[in-house]
């Protein structure tokens, strides 16, 4: 392979039993490989003139081969000449305080606790806005999402709510709310009762065991909540979504789990 025509994007990720993902994202190429075969890729882009044994060198031939390794490196993604950063949609991520532990929880909710203050709500919230009036929208929008649960910032919550609306009613725009949540029936009851504009209220769900992967602190499952909670919405014709997280134990599960809610829950 010609000196410097190495891959600079190119990632080796853990997978299981001995194997990983070697990864191109810019040639959008992928490869499964095992421990042996991502050592001698190592050794190859340290340098390209390593002496390699037969086997090893079709390793790279065959990678070579699939696009991940040699030619030309892709050029990486530009913004367009005068593109300006005006996003006009902006998700808060209120508290890292959570009432469960999840399994899987890449942020480790619930270890620690950190609020976002209302300096920092108000001032994304004011860039999002502005930013909808500068382009011409006629809307913007407000999300709340982990980290934790954002119904925990409960305060902080509403008046982020409050100040969107009374800044969207200033400007002649709409905003969209929207929240991803496991909050109890008692938080679901507050979020119909404000009189917010939410266009989509989302429910995290983990397919598998209905208890095994989102306990409570205290260990206790959460299904029987996070039921009612949607039984709830439901009473009230609250939209809402289901977001599925699927794990390897919960793969051979997943029909069953879709099924139960399309047979369970009518919204």
């Amino acid at each position: 392979m010609p000196a410097g025509a190495r891959p600079i994007e190119l990632f080796l990720l853990d997978l299981e039993d001995e194997q990983f993902v070697l990864y191109a994202p810019l040639r959008r190429a992928a490869a499964v490989v095992n421990r042996g075969a991502a050592g001698v890729v190592a050794r190859y882009l340290e340098d390209e003139h390593v002496p390699l044994t037969a086997a090893e060198a079709e390793t790279i031939a065959r990678l070579t081969a699939n696009g991940l390794l040699g030619g030309e490196e892709p050029a990486s993604p530009a913004f367009p000449e005068g593109y300006g950063f005006a996003p006009y949609e902006v998700t808060l991520f209120l508290t890292s305080r959570c009432n469960l532990r999840c399994r899987y929880c890449y942020a480790e909710g619930g270890k620690e606790a950190h609020d976002l203050t209302w300096d920092q709500a108000r001032a994304a919230i004011d860039f999002v806005a502005q930013n909808a009036v500068q382009s011409g929208r006629e809307d913007f929008v407000v999300g709340f999402h982990g980290g934790g649960e954002p119904t925990l910032a409960w305060g902080m919550l509403v008046r982020c709510v409050e100040y969107a609306e009374a800044r969207a009613a200033s400007a002649g725009l709409r905003v969209h709310i929207h929240t991803a949540t496991t909050a109890s029936e008692r938080r679901a009851a507050g979020l119909c009762e404000r009189a917010f504009q939410w266009h989509q209220h989302l429910v995290r769900w983990a397919a598998g065991h209905p208890n095994h992967n989102r306990p409570f602190a205290d260990g206790r499952g959460s299904f029987d909540d996070v039921m009612r909670s949607l039984k709830y919405f439901d009473r009230q014709g609250f939209p809402y979504g289901v977001r599925l997280t699927v794990t390897r134990d919960g793969t051979p599960r997943m029909a069953e789990t879709i099924a139960f809610l399309g047979h369970t829950l009518p919204g």
